[in-house]
């Protein structure tokens, strides 16, 4: 699932990018393309996760010009050939694995065929444009993400739990569907739902670790508050998937009043009230069944709290 809004992502990534572009041939940089490129990659909804992303990419560019530098110091007539060029990326990609970067394999691989397949450079001055033009396009995607996060990062923050809250409140109707027998609950609603709180979870995560960013200390608090209602969010994901699997064995008119309180609670996550006739319904059970669903229902409500409140 895709947290981030289409629009103003794809403007600040185009934005980024000719940025980048401005900006190499400002400082005199030829590879206008490589920073355009890693500036369109690092771009995030965080200036921490950027940076993160941004010393990746730079980590992978210095293991390949290396990979693909090493040879040609003492043999420059390898220089474009395809069996030393094919070498030097494997050993590239083995060294983002020996540290544990598998995020940084393709522009290390890219960086070694940089060195060996651009024309009319030496070795050197491939090694020096590359790097150059990785540090400039992580600077230039820095500046845009702290200049992003710190005047709109709470509204993003904010539209990016309720994208998931709606994911969640979905796979809890979709369980009180299968619980009332109208339906079968997909597998790809739940999954949905648990992939949407985990990139949720991360994003939040990366946020609560800025610090030295302009506006890090109200990101930092946001963040938090964000975390506990993921938190939440998670819970109540689990619980309707144990709803489903608690109601097997229950009488039709027994199942209906258990969905019922469960697809209330799902319209409370999105903004509606739990209507008090619903959330008296279990006591009509059986005194054992009403027990053990009040429990598991209790555990619901308090999670929908978690995730509305924090």
């Amino acid at each position: 699932m895709i947290l981030a809004d289409p629009l103003p992502l794809a403007l600040k990534c185009g934005i980024a990018s000719a940025l980048a572009i401005v900006s190499a041939r400002m400082v005199g940089v030829h590879d206008a393309l490589s920073a355009a490129f890693v500036a369109t990659a690092c771009i995030s909804p965080s200036a921490y996760a950027g940076l993160r992303g941004g010393i990746a990419q730079l980590a992978g560019s210095l293991l390949g010009v290396a990979c693909a530098a090493a040879p040609l110091l003492f043999r420059p007539e390898l220089d474009a050939s395809p069996f030393v060029a094919g070498v030097g990326v494997s050993v590239a990609v083995l060294g983002c694995l020996a540290f544990r970067s598998p995020r940084a394999i393709p522009v290390a691989a890219f960086s070694v065929l940089y060195i060996h397949l651009v024309p009319g450079q030496s070795a050197l001055h491939g090694v020096v444009e590359r790097i150059g033009a990785v540090l400039l396009g992580v600077l230039v995607a820095t500046l845009a993400n702290t200049l992003v996060s710190a005047l709109d990062g709470e509204r993003i923050a904010a539209r990016r739990t309720a994208r998931v809250r709606s994911a969640v409140a979905e796979a809890m109707a979709a369980s009180a569907a299968r619980i009332a027998r109208r339906g079968e609950v997909p597998d790809s609603t739940l999954a949905q739902a648990f992939e949407a709180v985990a990139a949720l979870r991360v994003d939040l995560g990366h946020a609560a670790r800025e610090h030295g960013f302009p506006g890090a200390k109200r990101a930092r608090s946001s963040a938090a508050t964000g975390l506990v209602r993921a938190a939440g969010l998670e819970e109540a994901t689990h619980l309707a998937k144990e709803c489903v699997l608690a109601s097997e064995g229950l009488d039709e008119a027994d199942r209906s009043r258990f969905a019922a309180h469960v697809e209330s609670l799902a319209s409370r996550l999105r903004g509606a009230s739990i209507d008090a006739s619903v959330r008296h319904a279990l006591r009509d059970l059986p005194p054992d069944e009403a027990t053990r669903f009040g429990w598991l229902m209790n555990r619901l409500e308090r999670a929908v709290d978690v995730a509305i409140e924090g």
